[in-house]
């Protein structure tokens, strides 16, 4: 069974230097033992279980189904590895990630992908699904007796690359983040960014620090970042929960097409179909700011994504945590298939760990 071991630093974070392969360095108590839940199996008797001093029963169960699985923690450094490939791996000379389900690529020291496509057998790219992601920013800061209104997007973001881990179960890649604005403004937004790369699903949660004289100075904010289809998508069509029969990409009017803070969308075409989550922290929802899902054009292409509303209702400055997901759903889309992605990121399974005296 494939799992890996995340360390975690002094400070709690995870450990993103080189390559893990098994369980890699030294197992303390406030590192984690990663596996597939799909990888688990039956309960197996302890007489069934190989001899030796110490095993472990770990039972995973998801309270929503019911369904349960288990898996043994053994020691047996002999043991052969599993031969089958790595989940995701991010190639980090070609600033590309080939996973069982996708594949991505990233601009040299960026962090936003330029394209999203399925995978076929034996590693193939089948089908494009997004061309790249678009990001636009447009704060009003006054400034003195004046009002400054920068235009930014997302090659307005420093990025630095810190480190990479690659594992039998997941890929995860950590970078630092800022954006850029200019001398009058020097102590702008930063935060650290992490992205975990699943079989079928990118993961990315994100700190964001909003520092105080930006929030002082801050009168109106928008914010809008959308994912540029590619031109196949023309036959696909948007699904979200108040739009269950869903709209043709083609015929569908640009801007605004849900404006009561949907947490998701899928975009399902005759060339794959992914669903795009976007988490904002409570504390904002409680300060009345929202999200809105937005189709439009960028490039010439049709694009869908998210936008903010009523940013400047922000009270407190401070680090905020922010998560996108995008999940491959691997086959056209069926009311309902929402639920198990959004499952997984809202809902963690249970985890139970006992002794098991072997014989």
């Amino acid at each position: 069974m494939p799992f890996q071991v995340d360390q975690r630093d002094a400070r709690g974070r995870i450990v993103v230097e080189g390559d893990v392969q098994g369980v890699g360095r030294a197992f303390d108590d406030d590192d984690a033992l990663v596996f597939m839940a799909n990888d688990l199996g039956e309960r197996i008797a302890p007489a069934a279980l190989p001899a030796r001093d110490h095993a472990m029963e770990v039972e995973v169960s998801d309270a929503a189904t019911g369904a349960r699985g288990f898996a043994y923690l053994v020691h047996a450094p002999d043991a052969a590895a599993p031969e089958r490939p790595p989940n995701a791996t991010y190639d980090r000379a070609r600033y590309r990630v080939d996973a069982a389900a996708y594949s991505v690529r990233y601009p040299p020291g960026r962090n936003f992908l330029t394209d999203l496509a399925t995978t076929g057998p034996g590693g193939s790219l089948a089908h494009l699904l997004v061309s790249r992601m678009s990001l636009r920013i447009a704060p009003t800061f006054a400034m003195l007796v004046t009002s400054w209104s920068p235009q930014l997007t997302e090659e307005s973001f420093t990025t630095v690359i810190e480190g990479v881990r690659n594992g039998p179960v997941r890929s995860i890649v950590r970078a630092r983040q800022s954006l850029e604005l200019g001398a009058l403004l020097p102590d702008a937004p930063a935060g650290d960014v992490l992205t975990y790369y699943y079989p079928n699903a990118i993961v990315t949660p994100s700190t964001f620090k909003v520092p105080a004289v930006v929030l002082r100075l801050l009168r109106a904010f928008e914010f809008e970042g959308k994912a540029i289809l590619d031109a196949s998508a023309a036959g696909s069509r948007y699904v979200d929960a108040a739009h269950p029969d869903g709209l043709a990409l083609a015929t569908a009017p640009q801007g605004t097409v849900n404006a009561a803070d949907p947490e998701w969308f899928v975009i399902d075409g005759p060339g794959g179909t992914y669903l795009h989550a976007f988490d904002i922290p409570d504390a904002w929802r409680r300060w009345g700011i929202t999200r809105a899902s937005v189709l439009g054009q960028a490039d010439g292409r049709l694009a869908a994504g998210y936008s903010l509303r009523d940013m400047t209702r922000m009270q407190e400055a401070g680090a905020y945590d922010l998560r996108v997901a995008m999940v491959v759903l691997g086959r056209p889309y069926r009311p309902g298939d929402e639920r198990a992605a959004l499952a997984m990121l809202d809902q963690p399974l249970a985890v139970e760990v006992r002794p098991v005296a072997t014989p």
